[in-house]
């Protein structure tokens, strides 16, 4: 039989699927059980086969029950490495505001939403949505790593990645980087012009 540890790596199956299975296990235990100390007419060997079958169950829930409790620990210590991490990328990457720059995250965390380019960064809320979606990912995938050094550390190994791959990232992109300055160009002016009036 799997050992709780290793029934928890299965991110298939939630703790309270875990909690589920265990509950079901003792049921069908008791339920052995309760037939092995019936009146069946069994012999000997036949209750010590139904015995030994409940204790197996018994044994199966008591390995779900705890296979539960360790995903339930292991999520509730990914959430609070996450926040960790995205307060530590407050400084660098959540700084990033040049269409450039955000273009480069995005390619670097999650490059499979550039390959509809222009037709899904049809304008600046597009792009904002996909950048904190970008945001997220890397978090998320920095809080998963099998890393015992602190949030700090872990960002700033990511960022010094980051800027190594950028100038290639924004290179390839650079037709879509453009294309989103110039539909940015306008609503900018427009802004600094209605800015400029209120003063």
């Amino acid at each position: 039989m799997r050992t709780p540890h290793d029934m928890a790596t299965n991110t298939s199956v939630s703790d309270s699927e875990h909690t589920r299975r265990a509950t079901t296990l003792r049921r069908v235990a008791s339920g052995v059980r309760a037939q092995a100390l019936g009146e069946l007419g069994l012999n000997a060997q036949e209750r010590k086969v139904l015995t030994d079958a409940a204790a197996l169950l018994e044994r199966m829930a008591q390995a779900c029950k705890s296979a539960a409790a360790i995903r339930k620990k292991r999520a509730a210590d990914t959430a609070r490495r996450e926040k960790a991490i995205q307060a530590a990328m407050r400084a660098n990457f959540c700084a990033l505001t040049s269409i450039a720059d955000q273009i480069a995250l995005i390619g670097a965390a999650q490059a499979y939403a550039l390959e509809s380019g222009a037709i899904r960064f049809n304008s600046p809320q597009a792009l904002l949505a996909a950048f904190n979606d970008a945001i997220d990912g890397l978090a998320h995938s920095l809080a998963r790593a099998d890393d015992a050094r602190n949030a700090q550390a872990i960002v700033t190994e990511a960022w010094t990645k980051f800027e190594k791959i950028k100038p290639s990232i924004q290179a390839k992109h650079r037709a879509l980087i453009d294309a989103l300055t110039l539909k940015e160009s306008p609503a900018l002016l427009a802004k600094k012009s209605a800015g400029a009036a209120t003063r």
